[in-house]
């Protein structure tokens, strides 16, 4: 082979990979079905809900991350990859993990070392610990009532 066609080859296979990231479909966030529903992870301006991470025992929902199922009251496990979302409508979720005023936030979530929070156990490959959190107290709000009334004002 010519020296022009050994370096040939790594410049064209190189073009090849670049041109299959920019072409190839990116993955989605990953949906979690509850029921009939199903629920996604977002960073839009424009959430079905908004989960805010506080400090303090104002927060809505008080929830211990735990490292063993045995000690959990909720457990989320999954060893696939993310699965899509199906064609059912999706409720939409963004974590805000750095606000501050927990007025526009639909459910406000406080990591607690309590002994009275509720005990998640996460082990997942599609959401974070922060993201399987904002999931669990989403359906909880569902559970125990309707949205705070900043929901209702967005719609």
């Amino acid at each position: 082979m010519l020296p022009l066609h050994r370096a040939a080859v790594p410049a064209l296979l190189a073009v090849a990979l670049c041109a299959g990231y920019v072409l190839w479909p990116k993955p989605t966030a990953a949906c979690f079905r509850a029921g009939a529903a199903q629920y996604q992870i977002t960073s839009a301006a424009h959430p079905t809900y908004t989960v805010r991470f506080v400090t303090g025992e104002a927060a809505d929902f008080h929830l211990q991350l735990v490292d063993t199922p045995d000690n959990a009251d909720v457990v989320l496990v999954d060893e696939d990859a993310a699965q899509p979302c199906s064609a059912i409508p999706t409720q939409t979720i963004r974590v805000d993990a750095t606000g501050t005023s927990p007025s526009t936030a639909d459910v406000t979530v406080h990591l607690s070392s309590a002994p009275d929070a509720h005990k998640l156990y996460v082990r997942s490959a599609a959401f974070t610990r922060q993201e399987a959190a904002a999931l669990i107290a989403v359906l909880w709000r569902q559970q125990h009532g309707t949205h705070r009334q900043a929901l209702a004002q967005r719609h």
